[in-house]
C-alpha cells in the first residue's frame, strides 16, 4: 500500500474519532453567559458552511460532468482542480 493511503487512512479515522465540534458545542452549552445562544450561533454558523460547500461542490461537479460528457477534453475546472491537485500531492512528496 503507497505511504499516502497511509496517510490519508491516519486522517481519517482522528476525523472519525475527534469530534472537536461536538465538544466546542458542549463546552459552549456549559458557558454561564448566554450559552445556548452561542451554541446554536456555532451550529447555525457550520450549517451555513456546509450548505455552502454543498452548493460549490455541486455546482463544480455538475460542470466538470456536463463539459467531460460533451467532448473528451476535460474542462476548465477539472484541469484546474487536477492542477491543484497535483500541485498538493508534489508538496507533499517533497516534504517526505
Amino acid at each position: 500500500m503507497p505511504s499516502f493511503f497511509v496517510d490519508l487512512l491516519s486522517l481519517s479515522i482522528a476525523s472519525a474519532i475527534g469530534p472537536g465540534q461536538v465538544l466546542f458545542s458542549i463546552l459552549l452549552l456549559q458557558s454561564p453567559s448566554r450559552g445556548v445562544l452561542k451554541a446554536g450561533y456555532f451550529v447555525g454558523g457550520i450549517t451555513a458552511v456546509r450548505l455552502l460547500q454543498g452548493i460549490v461542490f455541486g455546482f463544480i461537479l455538475a460542470g466538470a460532468f456536463y463539459s467531460a460528457a460533451d467532448n473528451d477534453k476535460p474542462g476548465l475546472i477539472t484541469s484546474t482542480l487536477l492542477l491543484i491537485l497535483g500541485i498538493f500531492l508534489l508538496i507533499t512528496a517533497c516534504k517526505q
